[in-house]
């Protein structure tokens, strides 16, 4: 939808500056703005704007410095690596990619770091209420992937540095999560279950059919069943049982007792 084309924008202006700072070429915010705006609607150009003007120089609420003055007391690592490992054994491996590692030349320990855009930051609660499967899997990612150039024995800080694309209000906050010995636990138990569900095609049904819209699945519109057959859930139902339904897979057509 329109926050996550806004969001991918504004993250990817994120991804050019520190990735320049990387190769020590600077961008300043303009050829940030430039760059992210290029090509987008005229409704997402000040939305940009705003959130990678927070980004660049918005204060914290409790007076701590901006997302970008902040990132440069560490070093930047790696910008956009991707992982593929497997983080439970005998699971299928998971891959992704981390926004940013970097280290703190103090202190020697690295850092995740990972930008979020958001309308308010009423879900960004101080410790990451909600937000610790994620930072796990990236700490447990970076220990086992060879994206660092020395191996680690602790699980990296995660800090969320999330944007409001608008004004008003807070418009930038930091969230750190430390993941522990627990978190671990709880995510290598969820990887197993969603795997067991994959092997054993234990997907939930939904008997209702109320997420068969196009607002909420991007399938809809090809769909041989629910594209064809929405809202009349139990009309469908009963020609589905009674073997009146057929499907051509290669038109993606559905024909209920004959008829388009």
């Amino acid at each position: 939808g329109d926050a996550a084309r806004i969001g991918t924008q504004v993250h990817a202006a994120v991804e050019l500056h520190e990735t320049g700072r990387q190769q020590g070429v600077a961008v300043s915010m303009d050829d940030m703005v430039s760059h992210a705006q290029e090509g987008q609607p005229d409704e997402y150009l000040d939305p940009i704007r705003h959130g990678i003007r927070h980004w660049w120089k918005t204060p914290m609420k409790d007076g701590g410095p901006s997302h970008r003055d902040w990132l440069a007391q560490f070093e930047v690592i790696a910008i956009e690596p991707y992982f593929n490992v497997p983080l439970v054994d005998g699971a299928l491996p998971i891959g992704g990619w981390i926004d940013g590692v970097y280290r703190d030349p103090e202190t020697g320990l690295y850092r995740l770091v990972d930008l979020k855009t958001a309308g308010s930051m009423s879900r960004w609660k101080a410790g990451g209420e909600g937000k610790r499967h994620q930072a796990t899997m990236y700490a447990i990612a970076l220990q086992l992937s060879d994206i660092l150039p020395e191996p680690i024995d602790y699980l990296p800080e995660m800090t969320y540095t999330v944007v409001k694309p608008g004004t008003g209000g807070e418009c930038a906050r930091r969230v750190e999560v430390r993941p522990d010995l627990e978190d671990v636990r709880v995510l290598g138990q969820k990887i197993r279950d969603a795997e067991q569900i994959v092997v054993e095609d234990k997907f939930p049904r939904n008997p209702s059919w109320n997420l068969c819209s196009e607002k909420w699945c991007p399938h809809y519109n090809g769909c041989m069943v629910a594209g064809a057959l929405s809202g009349r859930p139990d009309a469908v139902r009963v020609v589905i049982q009674s073997g009146r339904y057929t499907a051509d897979s290669t038109t993606s057509t559905t024909t209920l007792g004959g008829s388009e």
